[in-house]
């Protein structure tokens, strides 16, 4: 899981495939701090999800292959991005 510092929102959508996507709120103002959110997404479901800057983002592709579109409000930026660990029990992350 990573997070971008250069503040990038998501919307995502899966093409082809079935894939796990789970979000984490990291927004330490938040009333909703370090809860989860997992969504099953495919082809067939054809869901959107939205994940808002400041959310940790993962995925697991449960199909063979899978094709996943992003779209995004911001650039990139490898030098800030950083994962944390998805068993890491200091992060407040339940």
């Amino acid at each position: 899981m990573s997070v971008r510092r250069t503040f990038q929102s998501n919307f995502v959508r899966v093409l082809k495939g079935k894939v796990l996507d789970v979000v984490a709120n990291i927004r330490k103002d938040s009333p909703v701090f370090g809860q989860l959110v997992s969504v099953d997404f495919s082809d067939e479901n054809q869901r959107l999800l939205f994940i808002f800057h400041h959310c940790l983002y993962g995925f697991s592709v449960l199909s063979e292959n899978a094709i996943v579109a992003y779209k995004v409000d911001n650039f990139c930026c490898k030098e800030s991005g950083f994962g944390i660990a998805y068993n890491d029990s200091d992060d407040g992350i339940s």
